[in-house]
């Protein structure tokens, strides 16, 4: 084995859009914690028109305006949006959570609010039925065949599903299901592997503890020595897939292939030359990321991570990952793990 940095991580991202994932409005009176909005308001106040905020993180800590501590008695799932969430407190009043990204999914159906209207009577436009869910990235057992291969892991809930199988059997490891879409991929490789749950290896949104309570942790998929050297870890958040190359080990190998399955979708390119299928109903997954970093955080350089995508007709491609050879071995000694990561 040649001299390497301890570990090497390359970040590729799967990440999907649809039109389900509405704007925040938050209503009544907004006050700030640290970096998270609250918005309090009498019960009485459920009409009170606001305005849309946006935030980066949501982190901090709850108080009222007297300096003590209201706590939860339950939230009011009928005023739900896709980034907020409304509780009622001890003392009477009502406090909005708005989160930095969102942590709830439109399920359509019959019983649900006019998806016109969120639970304060705001226009959405729409018409439909349905509610919000929450949206729970959770890893569960689920089987699962088709003609893309056998599953048996995927994610809870959410607008799309992730279903995780086994590599090396010609097949794909990986599916992607929403909307009536697929995208599917899987490693070029020879080795075979099984997908491990780990829980709890995501990070729940950032916020007050007591609401950070309120969103379920996602957990990891890893399949162990996928290639010679190096593992594929996934993450699922709440609307992209993070895939992680993790080389251990380097075994001369620098480059990492994939299949890629996208039927129906059209190819174009998005404004950083990454990879963008759109579907039909402005549906869409972006390939993004391909960028490494090691466990010292030490990131790659511009054209330090390379990628190249290759048509091959009826839907199919052919993804090429290549990281520098000289930021794997790293002359100066230092020792690194290098993960890529793709989203």
């Amino acid at each position: 084995m040649r001299n390497m940095k301890k570990w090497i991580s390359i970040l590729i991202a799967f990440a999907m859009l649809a039109t389900t994932l509405c704007p925040v409005l938050a209503h009544g009176e907004v006050e700030s914690y640290d970096d998270t909005i609250g918005i309090n308001s009498e019960a009485a106040g459920f009409g009170i028109e606001g305005t849309a905020y946006g935030i980066d993180e949501v982190g901090g800590h709850n108080d009222d305006s007297s300096g003590g501590e209201a706590g939860i008695a339950y939230e009011i799932e009928e005023m739900r949006d896709a980034q907020s969430k409304t509780f009622m407190l001890d003392d009477g009043q009502l406090q909005t959570v708005v989160y930095a990204s969102p942590v709830h999914y439109l399920e359509e159906g019959e019983g649900g609010v006019e998806l016109g209207q969120d639970g304060r009577g705001q226009q959405r436009g729409g018409g439909k039925r349905g509610r919000w869910r929450q949206i729970d990235n959770t890893i569960v057992p689920a089987e699962k065949s088709t003609e893309r291969g056998r599953y048996s892991l995927k994610n809870n809930a959410n607008f799309f599903s992730a279903h995780f199988g086994d590599t090396g059997e010609g097949k794909y490891a990986v599916l992607l299901e929403f909307g009536g879409n697929e995208f599917a991929f899987n490693p070029v490789t020879e080795n075979g592997a099984k997908p491990k749950q780990m829980k709890g290896a995501g990070r729940r949104k950032a916020a007050p503890a007591e609401f950070a309570a309120a969103i379920p942790e996602s957990d990891t998929v890893i399949y162990e020595k996928a290639y010679d050297g190096a593992d594929l870890t996934y993450t699922v958040s709440e609307n992209a897939v993070k895939e992680y190359i993790v080389i251990n080990e380097h075994t001369g190998v620098s480059e990492f292939q994939f299949e890629i399955c996208a039927p129906g979708a059209k190819l174009g390119y998005g404004g950083d030359g990454c990879p963008v299928f759109t579907y039909g109903g402005d549906a869409s997954v972006s390939v993004a990321g391909f960028f490494a970093f090691d466990a010292k955080g030490a990131f790659t350089e511009e054209g330090q991570v390379r990628h190249t995508l290759e048509q091959q007709g009826g839907g199919q491609y052919l993804l090429t990952v290549t990281l520098d050879e000289g930021y794997i071995t790293d002359p100066g000694g230092r020792s690194r793990s290098t993960s890529t990561r793709r989203s």
